[in-house]
């Protein structure tokens, strides 16, 4: 009985895990449906993985972007990301807590003259995967 409920909750694990991640490529879909010029020539490359979100994430990516872009240096990262997070703590939010979530898609599709281009994409999407939020260029 215990290694029945046992298989159970593991494949409930699952199951939520991929249900996120079908609600995800659904919304890719139906982005897809409404700005694809031939969605016909829709071919998929790869979907990726959805990967979850944190203020601290958010944090790290656009430190980097800013390091990057050089309206920063690249060192002292520790000590900002250290008065981030006791910023966000201040403030009564979690640090750690789910934001967004976001994933890459390559596809090719048919451009407006007819020949096919391969696009990357990553697209973000709100904490309860009911929005897109962003759709990013590669």
């Amino acid at each position: 009985m215990k290694r029945v409920f046992l298989l159970f909750v593991i494949l409930s694990l699952f199951s939520a895990c991929s249900s996120d991640q079908q609600k995800a490529e659904k919304l890719i879909h139906e982005y897809l449906e409404e700005n694809l010029r031939d969605l016909d020539s829709y071919q998929n490359i790869e979907m990726g993985n959805l990967q979850k979100i944190s203020w601290s994430d958010l944090f790290i990516i656009e430190d980097i972007k800013k390091t990057k872009n050089k309206e920063q240096l690249a060192i002292d990262f520790d000590k900002r990301l250290s008065e981030f997070r006791e910023n966000i703590i201040a403030k009564g939010t979690n640090p750690d807590s789910i934001i967004a979530y976001s994933i890459e898609h390559e596809y090719r599709a048919k451009n407006l003259f007819g020949g096919y281009i391969k696009n990357h994409v990553e697209y973000w999407f709100d904490a309860k995967i009911e929005n897109i939020i962003d759709v990013i260029e590669k």
